[in-house]
């Protein structure tokens, strides 16, 4: 009995730990921000696009078109699923947007495209619910679901920059 009794408590002990270290604040290293994983590739908005470009192969479709916010030519390429916005920023091709598509991809949560919003809140949390669309911010990257019908219609992670605020 005094075993079964340490063994309940140990992992009672073990389970305060975990969820007195969970927070929504970021935390250091990769967790500082929000990221998506595509074939092997991390992507993060506000990093290089050349970072990953050879990570994710020949896109299967491509689009650009002069930037309407920054000097230069903003550039669209999907693969597949995902499509990857990328835009002139202090001289390089910066990751500004990644969307997920369809409900062929998902965040490391679960959430794809065609989820419930209560679905979203349950594996996030609060977020900020506009009604529309209900985003979370880790370091310089909003994690926004894009809401219709208490419907996931769109998943995307964004750059926020000084200059422009999504």
């Amino acid at each position: 009995m005094m075993k079964k009794f340490i063994v309940v408590l140990a992992l009672v002990l073990a389970m305060l730990t975990l969820l007195s270290c969970a927070t929504d604040e970021p935390a250091s290293g990769d967790d500082a921000t929000w990221s998506f994983v595509y074939n092997g590739a991390t992507i993060t908005p506000g990093e290089e696009f050349a970072a990953v470009s050879e990570k994710l192969g020949e896109p299967s479709g491509y689009y650009e078109a002069a930037s309407c916010a920054f000097d230069g030519k903003d550039k669209i390429y999907t693969y597949g699923s995902l499509q990857i916005s990328v835009s002139p920023l202090d001289g390089a091709d910066i990751i500004y947007m990644v969307t997920l598509l369809d409900d062929s991809l998902a965040t490391p949560e679960g959430i794809c495209v065609g989820a419930q919003k209560s679905a979203v809140i349950n594996a996030y949390g609060k977020g900020e619910d506009k009604g529309s669309s209900v985003t979370y911010r880790k370091g310089k990257v909003d994690l926004v679901f894009l809401i219709r019908d208490d419907c996931v219609t769109s998943v995307q992670y964004r750059y926020v920059d000084a200059v422009i605020e999504s």
